[in-house]
């Protein structure tokens, strides 16, 4: 579940020093009965990497269960955070580093503010790179807009914010299949993508999610047609939810039964 190659890479780590790790990483898992991966686009990087034995796919999933009272629990957010009930609220959920594309993000959201565009940006995460990201929202003057959460501990505050949220906004291509999306799919929040991030490669674009090029621009239209057209929204709400959303108590009947089978 992690692209190995792409954080190396991020280590800065080169000819000998990267080639090695991955090549030992290689040996290894084929060396295995059987791998598993997360989905079919990660399975695709590890064929091309050199992994030649059986790999199966099995998704991640979530311990969050759908809010029962959606309307109470998002009126709670409002009074919390300061909210008026009509604002649109986005939301990102992860590391606060550099690696997640966080400032083509704030970029974008810059796009979205001098169209006047009414949103909360709320950000939920620990901090890797603080400085550059408080920066970055002084220098494009996105203050008002912004909320930063910092790390949140309590499941049952995280499955509020997610229940507040219009729109979770992922333009990662590091995450290989990010838990939060799947977290927001069970509040029944849909994640806007980068195309072609492994992490959306089970996503259909308008049906169980959105996806735009990484361009700042198309990036902040995504987010606005989704905004403005609320039937559509609502639709993908829906089917995120029904296509998206996967429990670890199923996931872990399915991992049972395989490893049944290898004993």
């Amino acid at each position: 579940h992690t692209q190995f190659g792409y954080e190396l890479d991020r280590l800065h780590l080169k000819g000998f020093c990267k080639n090695t790790p991955l090549r030992w990483a290689i040996k290894t898992f084929n060396l295995c009965d059987e791998c598993y991966t997360v989905n079919k686009a990660i399975k695709k990087i590890y064929r091309e990497l050199g992994v030649d034995n059986k790999i199966s796919i099995i998704p991640n999933a979530t311990d969050l269960k759908t809010s029962k009272s959606i309307e109470k629990d998002k009126n709670w957010m409002n009074k919390k955070f300061g909210i008026n009930k009509d604002e649109n609220v986005l939301l990102f959920v992860g590391r606060i580093s550099l690696v997640k594309n966080l400032m083509f993000l704030l970029e974008s959201l810059k796009i979205l503010s001098d169209r006047d565009i009414c949103f909360t940006m709320l950000f939920v995460g620990p901090f890797e790179d603080k400085k550059p990201f408080y920066r970055k929202i002084k220098k494009l003057g996105l203050d008002a807009h912004i909320k930063v959460c910092g790390k949140i501990y309590d499941r049952d505050l995280l499955q509020k914010i997610y229940t507040r949220a219009d729109l979770l906004l992922l333009p990662s291509y590091y995450d290989t299949d990010s838990l939060v999306q799947i977290e927001a799919a069970s509040q029944f929040t849909p994640t806007v993508f980068i195309e072609d991030a492994p992490t959306a490669s089970n996503i259909i674009d308008n049906h169980n999610g959105f996806i735009a090029p990484e361009d700042t621009k198309k990036y902040a239209d995504k987010i606005a047609f989704a905004l403005n057209n609320k039937n559509l929204l609502q639709k993908v709400s829906k089917n995120c939810h029904d296509t998206i959303y996967l429990k670890w108590q199923d996931v872990s009947k399915i991992l049972y039964k395989k490893y049944r089978k290898i004993l």
